[in-house]
């Protein structure tokens, strides 16, 4: 489920796409429930620590919907060609993190 978590809070799918915030919201919450079900205590402390900081958790993706739509409004690249730089971009993200 950790593994799962840290994958929602990737900003693009494997397409380059931007999540829904939302979305990930849900899957997260999801996952949370799944994880709490274990019953183990240290985790159900984690568990309700991330849960509390949720909202606040999630807001950079409010500033990557906005950077990216400023972003495809002002560079005319092709979509998908946009699309792969994203991929590119978190892909560098995830592999200095």
């Amino acid at each position: 489920m950790y593994i799962s978590i840290i994958k929602e809070l990737e900003i693009f799918d494997k397409n380059g796409e931007l999540k829904d915030k939302e979305e990930v919201r849900r899957n997260i919450i999801t996952a949370l429930d799944l994880l709490e079900e274990m019953g183990n205590k240290s985790i159900m402390k984690s568990v309700e620590k991330v849960r509390r900081n949720l909202p606040d958790l999630l807001n950079y993706f409010d500033i990557a919907k906005s950077v990216t739509t400023k972003l495809s409004k002002i560079v005319s690249i092709d979509k998908d060609i946009l699309n792969c730089l994203f991929i590119a971009w978190q892909y560098r993200k995830n592999s200095i993190t």
